[in-house]
């Protein structure tokens, strides 16, 4: 009897044990592990801490494997492998956060020595892994070295430009033909908590580069290229926690749907919002805070970087102040924008408040994709209305955008983009102006698409003359 209950409790301790040490299931948690940088799983850089882990402590660096949803990164040793999931999530306009999908998950390593246990589950009751388990030299695992990327891209279209009745254009064949049209080169330096971001734009020189009061100022040469006008950055960016980061220098706006480059737009030119009411780049200092998928930012600037809402008024030589606040996920996105400095009022003898409010709300559902954007431009030096009362304040601009997208395929994109423009944001005695256009592009090859596009424009002034303008481009964009 007694050894019959002895055989019963060895059958029953192995049973336990064998659902214990079942092949496939995680071990016990143990570190942590967190994305250090990148907004792609192709350039995310992954750090292991696993100073919790018995015999084992400081940073390591993970190796990725990229998936459909987000990463995984692994560390092993000799003896054990480490791994850890994250999920991507769109963090808003340029930012993106990587969202942990459980802890960090220990497994023991096959070795000739223990074939038949692929893992290894520690239950509570057992004592805890010896230090031998986990060799020494592990820890001997060099910080990630520095990080060096380069790239360029460039943009050659063939327009034909339509104004015939403009009283803004004198000469609408300066804009047709042949010309580069946009482009950039990149550089970029990661390690640890710095990054440094150098983006050199350039296109074909027009005559406004060298006379802003040039009589078409859209002529150009198409042998001679400008370099570093409009929208180029160059700035450092500081990791200070996994949540806030500090940027330093020149970089691009936090606002508008529309990006500065035209290869990350489905429209090589750009729309009536981004010409009129808002910046394009600015100069100075920018905190960022972002968290599974809000975030919030706020700028310090100079006043008169590239833009409608950067040109100069009298007496503009104020700093600007602005900041955003905004949420994204995979199925939506949204943020609130605000921006202001001090400029001299119409009346020559005042301060008051050059201010831009900028709303922007967007979904994904499927194929289809669709963004929304409103915004709103006071200036308490435009006085174009009634340019006799020095006194008279006049309604804010304001600005509308509606951009919808249909994928076909991930070559094939089809987009429409319809705006206006209410109340002379710009000071430039216009009264409203719409537009409406449709692009299709097609990616050829990864560093090579072409895309075609036709903008239709109505334009009514102060004075109750309309007209309108078009515009048809055909454009080969290349990057690598």
């Amino acid at each position: 009897m007694k050894i019959q209950w002895s055989v019963a409790v060895l059958f029953f301790s192995l049973a336990v044990s064998a659902q214990a040490e079942e092949p496939g299931r995680p071990s016990a948690s143990c570190g942590s592990a967190r994305v250090l940088s990148g907004t792609t799983c192709a350039d995310a850089k992954v750090q292991f801490d696993l100073a919790s882990c018995p015999g084992h402590s400081g940073p390591a660096p993970g190796l990725i494997t990229c998936s459909k949803k987000g990463l995984t990164a692994r560390y092993q040793t000799p003896s054990w492998r480490f791994e850890a999931k994250f999920e991507r999530a769109e963090d808003g306009w340029g930012g993106v956060a990587w969202k942990p999908a459980g802890p960090v998950v220990r497994y023991q390593r096959l070795t000739a020595s223990s074939p038949a246990t692929p893992e290894v589950r520690e239950p509570a009751e057992t004592k805890p892994v010896s230090d031998k388990e986990f060799p020494a030299k592990a820890e001997e695992t060099p910080a990630p070295a520095a990080t060096f990327k380069f790239g360029a891209f460039g943009d050659f279209r063939y327009t034909v430009f339509s104004a015939p009745e403009n009283p803004s254009v004198t000469n609408a064949n300066a804009e047709s033909g042949f010309g580069l049209e946009d482009g950039a080169l990149y550089g970029s330096y990661e390690k640890d908590r710095v990054s440094v971001y150098a983006d050199l734009a350039f296109r074909r020189m027009k005559d406004v580069d060298t006379n802003a009061a040039a009589t078409t100022p859209n002529q150009s040469s198409n042998s001679t290229i400008a370099v570093g006008v409009d929208k180029s950055q160059l700035y450092l960016k500081y990791k200070v926690t996994p949540v806030w980061s500090v940027t330093l220098g020149q970089f691009d706006t936090i606002y508008g749907v529309e990006l500065n480059d035209s290869k990350d737009r489905f429209f090589g030119k750009t729309g009536l919002v981004y010409d009129v009411t808002l910046p394009v780049t600015h100069t100075g200092a920018l905190v960022e805070a972002a968290k599974n998928g809000y975030y919030a930012k706020v700028l310090g600037a100079n006043p008169n970087n590239r833009g409608s809402y950067g040109s100069s008024t009298a007496r503009d030589d104020k700093t600007e102040y602005g900041a955003a606040v905004g949420y994204g996920n995979e199925l939506w996105h949204g943020q609130i924008g605000y921006l202001s400095r001090s400029v001299l009022k119409s009346n020559g003898t005042e301060f008051g408040s050059r201010s831009l409010l900028d709303v922007l709300f967007g979904m994904s559902l499927g194929s289809f994709a669709f963004d929304l954007e409103y915004n709103q431009l006071s200036d308490p030096n435009k006085n174009t209305l009634s340019s006799g009362d020095a006194g008279d304040l006049e309604k804010p601009g304001q600005g509308m955008l509606a951009l919808l997208s249909y994928k076909f395929s991930d070559e094939l994109v089809l987009a429409l983009r319809g705006e206006q423009l209410k109340d002379d944001p710009a000071a430039a005695s216009i009264d409203t102006v719409s537009s409406a256009g449709v692009s299709l592009g097609y990616k050829v090859a990864p560093e090579l698409q072409v895309r075609t596009e036709y903008i239709s424009y109505d334009y009514k002034n102060l004075a109750g003359t309309s007209w309108k303008d078009s515009r048809f481009s055909i454009s080969t964009l290349f990057s690598f």
